[in-house]
């Protein structure tokens, strides 16, 4: 199997993946982009499943630098960052029965990621596809090598609902 392949996957098979109670690491791009719409339902269907609190992971804003130690946070919180555009995402996730944080990564790299995951204590991370704008607001290097530096599967989520398991870069 090559770097690009992915296996396609359902709703059910993902779910297996994030203990229950657990946590689930979806990107977020504040809701702006209609190519996320897949994302987000696919988010609440595994939660639905799993009982698994939703954290959106959302790089486009620096507020991150001034959270010490960094954390998920909640609406109110992201309300007074000025991100009531993410805090609205956090609300529409409760009125479907979900618990759900967001979190505010200071930049694109790994480490970043990794520190959400592992804080988080997700199971999953869900993103876009390579080929979706929405992604390079999200990330800066290719989904393979995110997928081969994180302790969990990561997986795309198109917006057609179409979900793949991305395969991680095999290292020498």
């Amino acid at each position: 199997m090559t770097p690009m392949d992915q296996l396609d996957l359902s709703v059910d098979q993902l779910a297996r993946l994030v203990l229950p109670g657990g946590a689930l690491l979806v990107a977020s791009d504040g809701g702006h982009d209609p190519d996320m719409a897949g994302l987000t339902s696919a988010a609440i269907e595994i939660a639905g499943l799993t009982g698994a609190t939703v954290v959106l992971f959302d790089r486009s804003g620096s507020v991150s630098a001034s959270l010490d130690p960094p954390r998920p946070l909640r609406a109110a919180d992201l309300d007074r960052f000025g991100r009531s555009d993410l805090a609205a995402q956090l609300r529409a996730f409760c009125q479907q029965s979900v618990r759900a944080s967001g979190w505010l990564a200071g930049g694109r790299g790994t480490r970043e990621l990794v520190t959400a995951v592992e804080l988080t204590r997700s199971g999953l991370v869900l993103f876009p596809p390579d080929r979706a704008s929405a992604l390079r607001r999200v990330v800066r290097r290719t989904l393979p090598y995110y997928a081969s530096r994180i302790p969990v599967p990561l997986a795309t989520v198109d917006a057609a609902g179409r979900i793949q398991l991305v395969e991680p870069l095999t290292r020498p």
